[in-house]
């Protein structure tokens, strides 16, 4: 356990604490960042509110996460409800079952959910990349829009060109477009008053292009497709799944500690794995192009890439660990049925990680809480003192 605590204390510390010095408590309720910052601000807990100014960015998670009145450069949310209001910030980057991002926002906005909405105040100054069941952009947008999902609705002006894949495209009284709209196998309705300066073009979806080579080529493309991406997932599985055996029988308290941190604080966890997932190549990035601080960028690196893998490991076991929960068991697992749980969990994520977008996203976010959970309980240990011998 020492080694292995030794190799990825000081990347967690090192290079991610320098961030997380400005970073207020994250508690199990609510979370408020008021007040002008001068590094990186991170804040998670079950609501959250950010009323600050920094010159760098701002990593928020939590079931509800409001960012209002607020100047930085980017601003990354996570949760179930998100909300960008009355902020001028550089980049959003969102994903959670509800967003709406208002405000001013100087480059771009991307984002995924279950429904997207820009309301008629927010203006987007670069281009806006997103993906849900429910899109409905009311504002000004700068650049081109390219979305996929299910319905998007347009009220507002895009200077550029829309591109849409999906099921509904509706431009609605007033939607003003500056460039073509090429919409990929989508129904599309155009309201009176709305305006395309350019062309509207509907192109056929994949399973279109497919039907006009015969059924057999588009039987042939889905069954690779399938094929393809059931092996990519398997693969991702065996790998996990060896490694969750090694680290159970190698570091046991690492994968309990962590996986326990996880438990108690998952939108902190949640929080400081975009920390970590961010800051640490940036860091290493920065020590890399000095002279002396090379060899230390390239090693943190590397304990970075190890760091993610134990991340899958630890994101497994936290999923089992809520299954046993959810089903009662309550008589303390022994160290075969922590692995065991652990697999199950894999196997949930596996089978998640198939679901289109939203299964993407669940795992991504899974593996946040993971490396979360890692850095935290290494940091945790990092600072109790050592036993005597």
């Amino acid at each position: 356990m020492r080694p292995l605590r030794a190799i990825l204390v000081p990347v967690f510390l090192l290079l991610a604490a320098p961030g997380a010095a400005q970073t207020p408590p994250a508690p199990h309720g609510d979370a408020t960042a008021t007040g002008t910052f001068s590094d990186k601000l991170f804040i998670a807990g079950d609501r959250v509110l950010v009323r600050a100014r920094t010159p760098d960015k701002v990593f928020a998670a939590g079931r509800r996460v409001r960012v209002e009145g607020t100047q930085a450069q980017d601003v990354f949310m996570a949760g179930a409800s998100l909300l960008l209001a009355d902020s001028a910030v550089a980049v959003v980057v969102a994903a959670g079952v509800r967003v709406a991002a208002g405000g001013d926002v100087a480059g771009d906005l991307i984002a995924a959910g279950a429904s997207i909405t820009q309301p008629a105040a927010g203006t987007v100054a670069g281009d806006a990349i997103l993906a849900g069941f429910d899109l409905d952009l009311q504002g000004h947008i700068g650049g081109f829009v390219r979305a996929a999902g299910g319905t998007l609705r347009i009220s507002g002006q895009v200077d550029g060109d829309v591109e849409f894949t999906g099921g509904d495209l509706e431009l609605a009284a007033g939607a003003q477009i500056g460039g073509d709209v090429r919409a990929r196998g989508a129904e599309v309705t155009v309201a009176p008053g709305a305006r395309v300066g350019g062309e509207l073009l509907r192109l056929p979806g994949p399973e279109r292009h497919a039907a006009r080579r015969g059924f057999e080529g588009r039987e042939r493309v889905g069954v690779a497709i399938v094929l393809t991406g059931l092996a990519a997932v398997a693969a991702a599985l065996v790998a996990a799944a060896i490694l969750a055996a090694v680290l159970h029988g190698a570091a046991p308290r690492l994968m309990q500690g962590a996986v326990l941190a996880g438990r108690r604080r998952p939108w902190a966890s949640l929080a400081l794995g975009f920390a970590v997932l961010v800051a640490v190549p940036v860091g290493a990035g920065l020590l890399i192009a000095t002279l002396f601080g090379s060899l230390v960028g390239l090693f943190a690196l590397a304990a970075y890439a190890a760091a993610l893998l134990a991340a899958g490991a630890v994101a497994g076991g936290w999923v089992g660990a809520g299954l046993r929960r959810l089903l009662r068991r309550r008589a303390p697992p022994s160290d075969e049925a922590r692995l065991g749980w652990t697999l199950l969990g894999l196997l949930l994520l596996a089978l998640v990680a198939l679901v289109p977008v939203a299964g993407a996203l669940a795992v991504f976010l899974a593996l946040l809480v993971g490396l979360g959970a890692t850095a935290m309980h290494l940091w945790g240990a990092a600072r109790r003192p050592a036993a005597p011998e």
